[in-house]
């Protein structure tokens, strides 16, 4: 997936960017206004009372998703899976990872992965632990998308130079 993205020109949208644009609480009319604008943003404090920031893992995940075998299939037919620089070929295999490396102990190897869920049954698990911020579009796709791991192998920049 990496390969087929079209590079940005940097000459055109990086100028004068040497921050990103940091918002707090921002209305819907707000967000729009920067977020796309070919500019960083940073919204804070929007997940703060979240219980996903405490239960999501690894683990969680695999637990949800053995609940529901078939959903595994799902995300290999109908949604996407991307192991980001990693040799997992599948969910399945990244979320049984030996437990030091999803620990991200020294001298393990660096992870990071990212999939959308397509099976309702999980997205109802999901859900539960969080909510749709309200500076989002109300049109804005409703497809559930996680992205984890430590730091390393995580998405490139899609930058040309």
């Amino acid at each position: 997936m990496e390969a087929s993205r079209t590079e940005t020109d940097c000459e055109s949208v990086c100028v004068g960017v040497d921050a990103a644009h940091e918002l707090h609480a921002p209305t819907r009319a707000q967000f729009a206004m920067l977020a796309y604008a070919s500019r960083p943003v940073v919204v804070r404090g929007a997940a703060a009372d979240w219980s996903a920031l405490r239960v999501f893992s690894p683990a969680f995940f695999r637990s949800v998703y053995e609940a529901y075998p078939d959903a595994y299939r799902a995300i290999e037919s109908d949604c996407q899976f991307f192991p980001f620089r990693t040799e997992f070929s599948t969910l399945r295999d990244a979320l049984n990872m030996d437990p030091d490396r999803v620990s991200l102990v020294p001298d393990t190897k660096p992870w990071y992965i990212g999939w959308s869920n397509c099976d309702p049954r999980v997205a109802e698990e999901l859900r539960r632990h969080y909510q749709r911020p309200e500076f989002l579009p109300e049109d804005i796709s409703a497809t559930d998308w996680i992205f984890m791991g430590g730091p390393g192998p995580g998405a490139a920049m899609h930058v040309r130079k």
